[in-house]
């Protein structure tokens, strides 16, 4: 009896000592990647990040940054992240086109939004309620964290101005993604640079404008050798998605709690880096007109120019090229068309 008595109280102490353990747990370390230099505002953000999972973790989970391209370069990020070179990277969605078809819908360019945060808002909705968009990148090994819009696309020249698309003709452009459709429609050529090479390219006349949101503009300090800007209305010519990836081997060994907490932290960035953004756009701006730079705004027959032609084709390719693939890409379409017309 006695034995026995030890026996039970042996193994109730080895379990007890068990669960301490898994409750303690192991560190985790992972790796995030950004191909922005360290310093900017943004990047600035990433240690609040760090800082807000190892507290909410209490220190399970240690991530480290690699910025500047350092561990992945921009054209590698997704498959970086998908084969667990990265666990964790910031990653803009049509920066490696045909990867994922379906959630290209956050690169089209000219959707018509009215404003930055009714696409921040819609951005988001748009990923919770249709399953199909974390699904296709799931089956590449890849989950999206968190997403959010870039700043109003413009854009910007060296030498002369696009306002139609016919001016684009015999003229190179740096554009990822759909936002090539927009150089391509008018006779120019399509640019796909990394944005380390963005500022070489354009000063030494290797490309003539690229189309890009505000804040890049000037954190590569592209102001300096861009001096028209063209502005298509408050939402700009469009808004490319910036999401948060996460590898899926990893994200399926972590435990709902741990998933919470960084879906919570980079859930936290986007908002965060949203406001940062808007005020780089303003202060760049600010920059770029002492500059004496020129800044034309868009008349709406002008905008309709682009909606009509490049904006159309992209969409309808886009819809076309998705559904031949099985995927749902018109219902989505017209459920953030929806969306745009009802929300301010």
């Amino acid at each position: 009896m006695k034995k026995s008595l030890i026996f039970i109280l042996t193994a109730v102490f080895a379990l007890m000592l068990a669960v301490d353990s898994n409750a303690q747990g192991k560190v985790i370390n992972l790796k995030f990647n950004d191909w922005n230099p360290d310093g900017t505002p943004a990047t600035t953000l990433w240690k609040d990040v760090v800082k807000m999972v190892d507290e909410k973790s209490k220190g399970r989970i240690k991530i480290t940054n690699y910025l500047a391209g350092s561990l992945l370069k921009f054209p590698e990020t997704f498959k970086g992240v998908s084969t667990g070179v990265a666990d964790i990277s910031l990653y803009l969605l049509g920066g490696a086109p045909g990867i994922h078809e379906l959630c290209e819908i956050y690169d089209l360019p000219l959707l018509g939004f009215k404003n930055y945060w009714q696409a921040f808002r819609i951005y988001t909705e748009i990923l919770n309620e249709f399953p199909e968009l974390q699904a296709e990148n799931e089956a590449k090994n890849v989950r999206i964290l968190s997403i959010r819009p870039m700043p109003a696309y413009w854009i910007h020249s060296v030498k002369k101005p696009i306002r139609v698309p016919a001016d684009m003709k015999g003229q190179k452009v740096i554009a990822t993604g759909y936002y090539g459709t927009m150089a391509t429609y008018g006779g120019g050529i399509a640019m796909q640079t990394g944005p380390m090479d963005w500022y070489s390219g354009l000063q030494k006349g290797v490309v003539q404008h690229i189309i890009t949101a505000y804040p890049p503009l000037g954190v590569f300090k592209l102001h300096e050798v861009t001096k028209y800007h063209v502005q298509f209305g408050e939402g700009g010519c469009g808004n490319s998605g910036m999401a948060v990836l996460i590898n899926l081997d990893l994200w399926k060994k972590l435990s709902a709690e741990d998933r919470a907490i960084l879906v919570e932290a980079y859930s936290w960035y986007q908002k965060a880096v949203a406001e940062s953004d808007l005020k780089l756009e303003k202060m760049f701006i600010g920059i770029s007109k002492k500059m004496n730079q020129t800044f034309i705004q868009l008349k709406p027959a002008q905008i309709n120019q682009w909606k009509n032609t490049a904006g159309k084709e992209a969409i309808e390719k886009w819809i076309a090229r998705t559904e031949a693939k099985g995927k749902p890409a018109r219902k989505v379409y017209e459920a953030m068309q929806a969306k745009i017309k009802k929300y301010k």
